[in-house]
């Protein structure tokens, strides 16, 4: 079976990391499973590192890092994605449209986590 290509912002990374039953940790098992493959772009991995360095997760570097590795592992990356001129309410959100832009013809579907 193909995997479906995903793109999840990284909320919904962060979110499936938590211990809370049925959040998001399906995320992770999909991805382990091969039933999605995520689609990176350099932005949303140095967002993901830059969030999980901050001191409410409590990871160390290390752990850090095996988190990007595995991450990377199961995604499909695409570097210096073209600005689309999107627009949209939350700023922050146009680099996962950019890349879902540049991607569309591969990706199915964007997961995004609202809090």
């Amino acid at each position: 079976m193909t995997p479906k290509r995903v793109i999840y912002d990284t909320s919904a990374i962060l979110s499936s990391m938590t211990p809370v039953p049925n959040r998001g940790s399906i995320i992770w098992h999909w991805m382990q499973s091969r039933v999605t493959q995520v689609v990176v772009s350099d932005y949303l991995i140095t967002e993901l590192a830059t969030k999980l360095a901050e001191p409410r997760f409590r990871l160390t570097p290390e752990q850090q890092d095996s988190i990007i590795t595995e991450y990377l592992h199961h995604a499909l990356a695409f570097n210096q994605v073209p600005q689309s001129g999107v627009h949209c309410r939350d700023p922050q959100d146009i680099p996962v449209l950019d890349l879902y832009n540049e991607t569309s013809h591969i990706t199915g579907v964007v997961c995004a986590w609202d809090r």
